[in-house]
């Protein structure tokens, strides 16, 4: 054999164990990645599980804010169109007969 050829084919098998070598190295390098990306996937998920509880829990809140207010409204409305309602509207008369009295130096 030629003593250049096993120089070559030593130079080779260095090659290609740094090869091999690499190939571990990157292999656990990407293990370690996927497993912190699973972390990170897992984090957020329970994240938007969590927003959807809240969002969920403020429709919840508008909701009942909603009816309140409709039921205020509603009770609003029987005040004024009630005996209330005319009421008002008779105290508003007077006080325009009263204005009108004092606008016009009491005649």
């Amino acid at each position: 054999m030629d003593p250049q050829d096993n120089e070559q084919t030593e130079i080779l098998r260095g090659i290609w164990n740094e090869m091999k070598a690499l190939g571990k190295n990157l292999g656990s390098r990407i293990d370690r990645t996927n497993e912190r990306l699973e972390a990170v996937r897992v984090e957020l998920g329970q994240s938007i599980d969590a927003l959807g509880g809240e969002v969920a829990g403020l429709r919840v809140e508008v909701s009942e804010l909603r009816r309140g207010f409709q039921l205020l409204d509603a009770r609003f409305e029987h005040f004024l169109t009630g005996k209330h309602g005319q009421e008002h509207a008779e105290i508003r008369e007077r006080l325009a007969c009263v204005e009108d009295r004092l606008t016009s130096g009491g005649r």
